[in-house]
């Protein structure tokens, strides 16, 4: 839902003094601009933090955005995961910006923490 149409829904459900009560301090504007600004964020990504349902070599969840170390090629490499929206997906983003299209093979990867 757009900030448009939240804002359309919600004149419409506050026109009616009935439905408002004497306990909102706010005018209906004021009240679907706080609800909007909060909760109509398009510069939010669909998923934040979310959990890929998959866990790493040690048994750690892999969560979107965690960087993961990879053997690759007889080295090690520093990746990002990240959701696709084309595929509906989560997915490896290489250094060199390249992602995979193939889906991720938790088992072999590593949570790097951020904090070391």
């Amino acid at each position: 839902m757009t900030k448009e149409e939240l804002i359309t829904a919600l004149k419409k459900e506050f026109t009616d003094p009935g439905t408002i009560g004497n306990t909102v301090k706010e005018t209906p504007d004021e009240i679907i601009n706080r609800i909007a600004d909060k909760f109509c964020q398009p510069s939010l990504p669909p998923f934040s933090k979310a959990f890929t349902g998959l866990l790493d070599k040690n048994k750690r969840p892999i969560h979107e955005g965690d960087r993961i170390k990879i053997y690759y090629k007889g080295e090690y490499t520093i990746c990002e995961v990240i959701y696709d929206t084309r595929h509906a997906a989560f997915l490896v983003k290489w250094p060199d910006g390249y992602i995979n299209q193939y889906f991720m093979n938790a088992g072999n990867y590593e949570v790097i923490d951020v904090n070391k």
